[in-house]
């Protein structure tokens, strides 16, 4: 499991940036038209934005500190004891990346068609 999230992790980076960049850019392409928006547009964009910051940041932090725990085991034997509890960290960390990163896509194609 540790090779798929090794896998995974600029997956994760190119998904979330390509959120971000398509919320932006819709936002942007569709300035001039939206005085006909309904009231709850901004906040379910507001709503999906959290969720993908928040699913960047849980993936940064898999990335730049658990792993690197991990991967020092030959410069640091003394870690060899939280790895599995770093394994389990990061296992629960990229569901919970995933789950956020699919509740930002719903919103993203509810927002579309809203």
């Amino acid at each position: 499991s540790y090779k798929i999230l090794d896998l995974l992790a600029p997956t994760t980076f190119a998904c979330i940036l390509i959120l971000i960049g398509s919320g932006v850019y819709f936002l942007l392409e569709n300035y001039s038209a939206q005085v006909g928006l309904k009231p709850g547009y901004y906040n379910l964009f507001g709503i999906k934005m959290f969720f993908v910051a928040a699913a960047f940041f849980a993936s940064m932090y898999v990335t730049f500190s658990l792993r690197i725990q991990i991967s020092d085991l030959d410069l640091n034997p003394g870690n060899k004891s939280l790895v599995s509890k770093n394994l389990k960290k990061m296992i629960g960390l990229s569901r919970m990346t995933l789950w956020m990163l699919v509740i930002a896509l719903f919103l993203g194609i509810w927002l579309a068609r809203y």
